[in-house]
């Protein structure tokens, strides 16, 4: 069981990144999938896990979108 789930983590990632990135999943390169479609996949996952313990107050869009415009603006100087 262990062995499906994590090759299915890994074509997961091509496919978000297919899916946010707005592109065809077959033109998702191994590399990107690699490193921006873990990045999804750990937002996700983690979204998921609150959502699982108390959906009421999980994360929500627009928290997670002001949270990283935070994070960009700090990695900016800003």
């Amino acid at each position: 069981m262990r062995k499906l789930l994590a090759e299915a983590q890994g074509e997961g990632r091509s496919g978000l990144v297919a899916m946010i990135g707005g592109i065809p999943e077959a033109d998702v390169d191994p590399e990107r999938a690699e490193t921006e479609g873990r990045l999804y996949q750990t937002l996700l996952d983690g979204l998921m896990v609150q959502w699982l313990f108390d959906p009421e107050t999980a994360t929500t869009a627009e928290q997670l979108t002001e949270g990283l415009r935070r994070v960009i603006g700090a990695a900016q100087g800003r």
